[in-house]
């Protein structure tokens, strides 16, 4: 007779929940992996056993698929959704990997049954995914555009952690770089070294070369993004002109936006404006919709009421173009507006054609100026991990002031290429202007809030 072993795990049914995890590396990064049933680029997950909670289902699929285990695992929510005519629960959830990615490509052992590739991609890189992705990435876009910087866990990182500011500011542009003078109608490349700066010498030797890393990238500025493109995206555009579908599509969302409003009935224009209207665009590139209206000195009010509710309308609603998101924006029609190009789409033509644009530009500045600035953010963001709430509430709004006229000035001065300007852009797609918009809210709540002294907590598990 033959004994036969079956393993627990082997009999055990597969449920109707879901896990899918958000698995961050210690140098900020997500692993994503490319189903081998359909091809598109999904979350780590799958269906659990009985009995088992979504954080064991992570756990245990996430070390199936790809040999690596997660840790500090954290349910973030619950969505129910129909699948094949039945019901599901998919758990989304964030973990963190015990390493940077660096040293995990190297560990990574897939099972080619369910996934043919993995990646690990940096936050704002997700929207460049979308249109070869899962519903459950597309579900946790956002999730993942908003990670924020994490502090490393291990003491030895925290020690390198502190007064990394500084370093950073020394490693950053160490070596040639050979679009340093070159006109803009090519593509620059600005990656900070991934060596230790001079002087480090042998006080850093020892130190694992990821470790250095895992500081380097805790900002990224990536000049690349700023690059003149040969053509107009092909992906909007056919023939100078905006794509029909595209074009009534943007109408309809205009319409809605603007029905019931304060602004029903007074507007003077809808455009289409920004980088994707130009020749500078990339993956990250947002499709900016201007609604455009004759504000006077008594609309004062109602500008900042539709200004509020074109950002509650963002906020909520997650509408993407051939993997572009839509973005409103209630303008004045008085008030000059700087762009490469803008499009009426209400007319269907251009009111300010978009041109290559040939300039040199200095790198070095532009750098400067971005760090700067982000050196600033970071350390509002000290400010307000140490619990001087009303200090950092404080510098976020004069930083928030100075940004803005200093890029007003910039663009006055300059145009689109302006120094200022494109080192405001360098922080938008590193995440910097994000943090400073939360640093901003987050520490005007805390100063707001007040807590009962000397009580006492208790944990209900």
């Amino acid at each position: 007779m033959i004994k036969v072993n079956i393993l627990k795990e082997e009999i055990q049914p597969d449920t109707n929940n879901v896990s899918k995890v958000m698995a961050v590396t210690m140098d900020n990064l997500i692993l994503i992996l490319k189903r081998a049933d359909t091809g598109e680029w999904d979350l780590p997950g799958g269906h659990g056993h009985a009995d088992e909670s979504p954080e064991t289902t992570a756990e245990r699929e996430t070390y199936e698929e790809t040999g690596l285990k997660i840790h500090d695992i954290d349910a973030l929510r619950t969505q129910e959704v129909t699948f094949n005519g039945h019901i599901e629960q998919i758990t989304y959830l964030s973990a963190h990997l015990g390493s940077t990615a660096m040293v995990l490509n190297d560990k990574i052992t897939l099972d080619t049954n369910e996934n043919t590739e993995f990646l690990f991609i940096k936050p704002m890189q997700i929207d460049g995914l979308m249109n070869n992705a899962t519903q459950n990435l597309k579900n946790m876009a956002n999730d993942i555009k908003s990670l924020p910087i994490e502090e490393q866990s291990e003491p030895y990182q925290k020690k390198m952690a502190t007064g990394s500011s500084a370093r950073k500011k020394i490693m950053i542009g160490l070596g040639n770089n050979k679009f340093k003078s070159a006109p803009f109608d090519q593509n620059p490349s600005y990656k900070r070294s991934k060596s230790a700066p001079v002087g480090f010498g042998g006080a850093m030797e020892g130190i694992i070369r990821e470790d250095m890393r895992s500081i380097l990238s805790e900002i990224e500025f990536d000049l690349t993004k700023l690059a003149v493109q040969d053509h107009l995206n092909t992906d909007f555009w056919e023939n100078g002109r905006l794509n029909r579908e595209i074009r009534q599509k943007l109408l309809d969302i205009a319409e809605d936006f603007i029905e019931g409003s304060l602004i029903e009935g007074r507007v003077e224009d809808i455009t289409f404006t920004g980088s994707l209207a130009s020749y500078n665009y990339h993956l990250g590139s947002d499709i900016d919709l201007h609604l455009l209206v004759d504000f006077d000195e008594n609309d004062e009010l109602v500008q900042k009421l539709m200004n509020l509710l074109r950002m509650q309308w963002n906020e909520n609603h997650d509408i993407r173009i051939n993997g572009h998101e839509v973005e409103i924006y209630v303008q004045d029609s008085n008030e000059k507006h700087y762009s490469g190009g803008v499009y009426s789409i209400s007319d269907d033509k251009w009111l300010t054609e978009p041109s290559k644009h040939t300039t040199e530009l200095n790198y070095d500045a532009i750098i400067d100026k971005a760090q700067g600035l982000s050196d600033e953010i970071d350390s509002i963001e000290d400010d307000f991990v140490h619990g001087e709430y009303e200090k950092a509430d404080k510098s976020a709004q004069r930083l928030r002031e100075k940004m803005k006229k200093m890029r007003s000035a910039g663009l006055e001065a300059d145009g689109i290429y302006s120094i200022e300007n494109l080192a405001f852009k360098l922080l938008r797609n590193s995440g910097q202007i994000s943090k400073l918009m939360n640093l901003s809210n987050d520490s005007y709540d805390s100063s707001m809030s007040m807590t009962q002294k000397d009580s006492i907590k208790i944990k209900i598990v």
